[in-house]
């Protein structure tokens, strides 16, 4: 600790008004890193909104990627491919979502008949495609060949 015995008074003072500020100035800072902390996105979705608020679509169109293109607009093309692709997987995915075997009496006779099939695949094939289908098994990367 430094000895001010001898300092000046006024540039004592100052020093002293300059450490509370200086408190102050920290404290404000902290909180609005709490207050940015709480607007970023944790999620996938979150993120989509900021950007489409951020960087509309007028402003930033989603164009074909380019290596020449500048960085930030080139992201928020990909990004948005991105978001496009998930959202068709997970149409996808509705299309082939389980259901329960029509028949439980026909599957205690027959056990080896499935207890859920793909909704999609069984008025596709006419028949009980377990599930999850092959295309499930294929988004799920569980399943490299489809036939």
């Amino acid at each position: 600790m430094t000895d001010l015995t001898n300092a000046n008074p006024a540039a004592v003072l100052a020093l002293l008004d300059a450490a509370e500020r200086l408190a102050e100035v920290e404290a404000e800072r902290d909180a609005l890193a709490e207050e940015v902390a709480d607007m970023v996105p944790r999620d996938w979705h979150g993120l989509m909104t900021i950007l489409a608020d951020v960087y509309p679509e007028t402003a930033f169109p989603t164009l074909p990627d380019h290596e020449a293109r500048d960085a930030g607009p080139r992201i928020v093309s990909l990004l948005r491919r991105v978001d496009a692709l998930a959202a068709k997987i997970e149409r996808v995915r509705a299309m082939h979502r389980e259901r329960p075997y029509a028949d439980p009496e026909l599957r205690a006779v027959a056990p080896s008949l499935p207890a859920f099939v793909c909704q999609h695949c069984w008025g596709q094939a006419d028949a009980a495609v377990p599930h999850p289908c092959p295309t499930i098994r294929a988004l799920d990367g569980t399943e490299t060949d489809h036939g």
